[in-house]
Order: C-alpha cells, then structure tokens, then sequence
C-alpha cells in the first residue's frame, strides 16, 4: 500500500485470475479521496495470468508505479499509471531478475528493485 495526499494505490499480487485460481495476475487499485470517503477510480490488471502485479507499489504525487515481477517468467516489469496514461517498462528479454520486486518513488525519481539479477546493476531509465 502507498498513500500520497489523496490517492490510495493498493497492490494485491494474489488475485487470481477469474476461472484459473492458480494463476496469480493480480492486479493495483487505485482510489482517490472524495470528501471522507475513499472511491475506486481505476484498477490495473495484467496480461500475463503469473505476473503479480501489485507485488511492489509506490506514489509520486497522483503518479503510480506498479511492480510485475513474476511478468514473463521472472523477467519482471515496471507499470507506470501517469495522467490516465499507462506505460510499462521491462528489462533486457534475457535477464531473469524479478524486476519490481521493490519500488520507491520521490518527486519524479523511482528506483525499482531486481533482487534476481546476478552481476552488475540493470540500468533503467526514462525520460519522462
């Protein structure tokens, strides 16, 4: 769970996909405050039925990143949900490093943990 003024990002990287209870998509959800009550405004799913989603989440101001780390068998990805706008980012096809295992965000900075990769660092970036 990450808060930030008055948006809500939930992770629940155990949601099963519907009609699989084996397969672990899971999925964000983000609510916004309306008065004193927290409203559901959108929900982030994935397209892979393993990927976890949610598993790591993090707010910058109303930006949402969104860790998949089990995407693509073990790959990983990052979700960034931006002004009603979605971009996914993932590392290098041939690296298994779990990618989005961990996130963190700070006035438009976010670090994204891979705990799998062996070696040096992954570089990731954006221009955004």
């Amino acid at each position: 769970v990450s808060i930030s003024a008055n948006t809500c990002l939930v992770g629940a990287p155990n949601y099963t996909v519907p009609g699989n209870v084996s397969a672990y998509g899971g999925v964000a959800f983000i609510y916004k405050k309306e008065g004193s009550n927290w409203a559901l405004q959108e929900h982030i799913n994935g397209d892979d039925e393993n990927a976890r989603i949610g598993y790591s989440v993090a707010l910058d101001g109303e930006d949402c990143y969104i860790g998949s780390p089990y995407w693509n068998t073990h790959k990983g990805r990052l979700i960034i949900y931006k002004n009603s706008m979605r971009y996914v980012y993932n590392v290098d096809q041939d690296i298994m490093s779990d990618f989005g295992t961990a996130g963190g965000a700070h006035n438009g900075q976010f670090v994204v943990g891979a705990p799998a990769q062996a070696g040096p660092t992954v570089n990731f970036g954006t221009n955004n």
